[in-house]
């Protein structure tokens, strides 16, 4: 099992959730949904007061409705360069910290 941090603290000092996918029969299962606020949960417990970020390709329409539908907002939209030499467009959704501190206290509940 790899030990690769799934994370990192940005310049900016929000939190980036890297690599967080579900696999397709799972999908629509709430397991998204349960994931994303186990996340959220830890940033608050871990980094308080701090945002949290994710990445997802523009194309994948299906995650950027379920990140919108969790109060996602756009944050940044750019053309990443893949090291297998191709170029695909992304956007970036955050979560303000007061929206990660709610989520934690509504699974703490």
């Amino acid at each position: 099992m790899s030990r690769r941090r799934k994370y990192a603290v940005r310049l900016d000092g929000r939190i980036l959730l890297d690599n967080l996918h579900v696999r397709p029969e799972r999908k629509q299962s709430g397991i998204g949904r349960e994931l994303l606020n186990h996340a959220f949960g830890w940033a608050a417990e871990r980094h308080p007061g701090k945002a949290v970020c994710l990445e997802v390709l523009r194309d994948n329409s299906a995650a950027a409705a379920f990140y919108r539908r969790l109060g996602g907002q756009i944050t940044k939209e750019f053309v990443e360069r893949f090291p297998a030499g191709f170029d695909l467009p992304v956007v970036e959704y955050t979560w303000d910290a007061d929206t990660v501190r709610e989520r934690r206290a509504k699974m703490a509940r």
